[in-house]
């Protein structure tokens, strides 16, 4: 927002904050949503970057273009299943394998076996 239109805010009694203080997160909370975000655009821009459409990552890590636009819209900002971890990762596992993560696994940094 800009200064101009945050002070006719204020001038007409209008109270602005940050989306912290009106969803009443934790400071943890806070960082955690920043990071999530964080980490969909460095995806988005890394894509870009490599000229890959969103279906061409979608076919490196096994799963759908709607996948990928979800991802990119920040759709794995509540739990960060296994698609979401294999983009992050540019389709490979954490041992550097294409090979599929369990959903159970997917965030703990177990890898399947090689």
């Amino acid at each position: 927002m800009t200064p101009e239109k945050l002070k006719r805010l204020r001038a007409a009694g209008w109270h602005a904050g940050t989306p912290k203080e009106f969803l009443k997160m934790t400071d943890a909370e806070a960082a955690l949503v920043d990071i999530k975000l964080a980490l969909t655009d460095a995806l988005r821009q890394t894509r870009i970057k490599r000229k890959l459409s969103q279906t061409d990552l979608a076919q490196r890590i096994k799963s759908s273009q709607s996948r990928v636009a979800k991802i990119e819209a920040g759709g794995c900002l509540g739990v960060a299943g296994p698609d979401c971890a294999r983009a992050v990762r540019g389709g490979r596992n954490e041992a550097g394998s294409t090979e599929s993560v369990r959903v159970e696994d997917a965030g703990r940094g177990v890898a399947p076996k090689v």
